[in-house]
């Protein structure tokens, strides 16, 4: 086990490395992550607050966990902007470091080398782990949560209900999310000996959306007013809500 450990390490060094190298002059600082950092930057400040980001489908936002996953290290740090990017690299090179030492619970050590180092040469990875943001950030997220379902027995119904409550957290990143719960669903129902346990799993999922529900009963319901009563959903349908889009191109699910 130390052995792994001490190969997780450098494996989780090297690609570090990978991921820095030259960060500070090519990040890139779009007009997304400058309303990030400065929602953060007003709950560090005691503004707190139940909404996200702000979704292109209709007036849904998502709840705020993203924010409040880098107020510690932005606090820490003293408002540093790139404190943020750091812990964002922190992340993904931590769940290279988390994959790497659950994949040698199964297989042989080269080939968990090389399928850990794969990972800092997968463009979509590289990128995601180099520019924080609400729809980069999450796939770190991700590797932690499908390693662990992988490699680690669920049995245990608090444990499926956290699995649930963090995959939620997940969909709160992005609701395109959701195009995954089926199949994870159907992963963790062929992995439990009692099958009626998964539906913890899809409490867990319930629970993380408390924010939002919260948000609406205080406001009268005013994000599903907004996008479905008023029909603001149709400016996403039609591409009539980015400047400049594709006249008569609409958008397909």
């Amino acid at each position: 086990m130390k052995k792994n450990i001490i190969y997780g390490l450098i494996i989780a060094l090297t690609v570090f490395f990978i991921i820095v190298f030259r960060i500070n002059n090519s990040l890139i600082f779009h007009s997304d992550f400058a309303r990030d950092l400065f929602n953060i930057l007003k709950i560090s400040q005691g503004d707190q607050t139940l909404l996200g980001p702000k979704l292109s489908f209709g007036g849904l936002y998502t709840a705020s966990y993203y924010y409040y996953l880098f107020v510690p290290v932005f606090l820490l740090s003293g408002f540093q902007i790139m404190s943020t990017v750091y812990f964002n690299v922190f992340l993904f090179v931590l769940a290279i470091f988390y994959f790497f030492v659950n994949s040698r619970k199964k297989y042989s050590l080269w080939k968990v080398i090389i399928a850990s180092l794969s990972f800092a040469f997968i463009p979509i990875f590289l990128f995601a782990s180099r520019n924080p943001s609400i729809s980069n950030t999450h796939l770190a997220l991700l590797l932690f949560f499908l390693t662990y379902i992988y490699f680690n027995s669920i049995e245990r119904p608090i444990t499926i209900l956290i699995l649930g409550f963090f995959f939620g957290v997940i969909i709160n990143f992005g609701f395109l999310n959701l195009l995954l719960l089926l199949p994870i669903y159907l992963l963790i129902v062929y992995k439990l000996k009692k099958k009626v346990n998964s539906l913890y799993f899809l409490l867990g999922i319930a629970v993380s959306f408390t924010p939002l529900v919260l948000f609406e009963i205080k406001n009268n319901f005013i994000m599903l007013k907004n996008t479905f009563f008023n029909q603001s959903y149709l400016s996403w349908i039609e591409n009539k809500n980015i400047i400049h889009g594709a006249a008569g191109k609409k958008n397909i699910i």
